[in-house]
C-alpha cells in the first residue's frame, strides 16, 4: 500500500494505509461513487451520520451521535448502520469499547443489503464482545460461534486479547480478494481463504462477494456499544 499527503493549512499530513491509522489522525474525507479510493478514509466524521444509513429505518432509531462518539443502543430490535458506498479489498480498523459487561455483536464486511425483513443484509460478520464477562451476564458461555476475533460460520476464534470494560479495543479487517485476516488489539484471530468456503456461498454470499458495504450492529439483548474510529484504507 502507498504513502499520501493531505496538506491542511501550512501542515502536511502523512499518512499510511493500515499501521498509521489512529483515532487521532486525519484521514482524507469520505468519498463519494465519482471520486477515486486513493488513501484512509475515516467513515465515522465525529459530527454526524454522514455516509451511513440503518437498516431497518424505523421509528426507533439505535444509532446516534453523542460527545463525539457513535453510539448504538438497541430497542425493540436489531438495527444495523450501513455505509452508503461499497468497497473493494480494504484494511477495516475500528475502535470500540463496552460501558457495561455482556456485551456482543458484529462487523460486518462484504455486505449486501437484501429484501427480506427478517434478515435485511448479508455479509461476512466479524464478532466483538466481553467474552470474559458474557457468562455472568446471560447465565451461559458465550460460545465458539460468537467468540470475540471469528468470523460468524467460517473460523472460530479462541482467547483474543479483550480490554476491561470501559477501555478502547481495536479490531482490524484486511480483505484482499479472497483473503481475509482479522486482528483484534494487535493479536492475529484469523487468516483465511474464503475459496474454501465457497460451498457455504447460498448461507453466507459473503465469500464469493469481492466488494460490499461495511455494517455496523446495535444487538438487542446484548447492550450498547460506542464506536470513535471506523477506518477503511485501499489495498493494492
Amino acid at each position: 500500500a502507498g504513502v499520501f499527503a493531505v496538506l491542511v493549512g501550512s501542515v502536511l499530513l502523512i499518512a499510511r494505509p493500515w499501521s498509521g491509522v489512529t483515532a487521532d489522525s486525519t484521514p482524507t474525507p469520505p468519498p463519494t461513487d465519482s471520486l477515486p479510493f486513493t488513501g484512509p478514509i475515516r467513515l465515522f466524521d465525529g459530527q454526524s451520520l454522514a455516509g451511513w444509513h440503518r437498516v431497518p429505518n424505523d421509528a426507533h432509531p439505535a444509532w446516534v451521535i453523542e460527545k463525539g462518539i457513535l453510539l448504538g443502543r438497541p430497542f425493540g430490535g436489531d438495527q444495523f448502520l450501513v455505509s452508503d458506498r461499497e468497497f473493494g479489498d480494504i484494511e477495516l480498523a475500528v475502535e470500540y469499547r463496552w460501558l457495561k459487561p455482556g456485551g456482543h455483536t458484529t462487523v460486518v464486511v462484504r455486505a449486501g443489503e437484501t429484501n427480506d425483513p427478517k434478515n435485511p443484509l448479508d455479509g461476512l460478520l466479524v464478532n466483538i464482545g466481553d467474552d470474559e464477562g458474557f457468562p455472568a451476564v446471560h447465565g451461559r458461555p458465550i460460545g465458539p460461534l460468537y467468540q470475540t476475533g471469528g468470523i460468524q460460520k467460517i473460523r472460530t476464534a479462541s482467547d483474543a486479547p479483550c480490554n476491561k470494560i470501559g477501555e478502547w479495543n481495536l479490531l482490524k479487517v484486511r480483505l484482499k480478494g479472497h483473503q481475509i485476516r482479522v486482528e483484534h488489539n494487535d493479536a492475529m484471530t484469523v487468516d483465511v481463504d474464503l475459496e474454501d468456503f465457497v460451498h457455504k456461498a447460498n448461507e453466507i454470499p459473503g465469500v464469493s462477494r469481492l466488494k460490499g458495504k461495511v455494517a455496523l450492529l446495535a444487538h438487542k439483548p446484548y447492550g450498547r456499544i460506542e464506536f470513535r474510529s471506523v477506518v477503511v484504507s485501499p489495498v493494492e
